[in-house]
């Protein structure tokens, strides 16, 4: 082999090694991109999940409270916050309609469109 063929595998061989760098770099980036937009996405949808399990959990307390304190006299709804006697017991509400008939309290509330729920509760 002479000099010039030698001089010339070996930048072959760097060239080759500088490639399948650059291929490595490009395949880790897609990979690392591919998995950060999964983890957002999950946390997203977490985040989302929370709230309306914190929501969720607001209402059946509230519903508790209300079950418990049947004085519907007492409840007003005002600027999206439902009050008992002049004190807070939700706010953020963007729908609260109720009705009595006989011994039953029907109840209808909605805190977005996810979280629409009807009441009934005997007096």
């Amino acid at each position: 082999m002479d000099e010039k063929s030698k001089y010339t595998t070996r930048y072959f061989i760097k060239s080759i090694v500088l490639l399948e760098l650059l291929v490595g770099i490009v395949v880790f980036v897609i990979i690392g991109y591919i998995v950060s937009n999964i983890y957002f996405d999950f946390k997203t949808k977490d985040n989302i999940n929370k709230q309306i399990v914190y929501q969720t959990l607001l209402l059946e307390s509230t519903k508790l409270f209300i079950a418990q304190h049947t004085a519907t006299t007492k409840l007003t709804y005002t600027d999206n916050k439902i009050f008992y006697d002049n004190h807070l017991l939700l706010d953020n509400v963007l729908e609260f309609d109720i009705n009595k008939e006989n011994n039953i309290i029907t109840i209808d509330i909605s805190l977005g469109n996810n979280i629409i729920q009807q009441w009934k509760i005997k007096q």
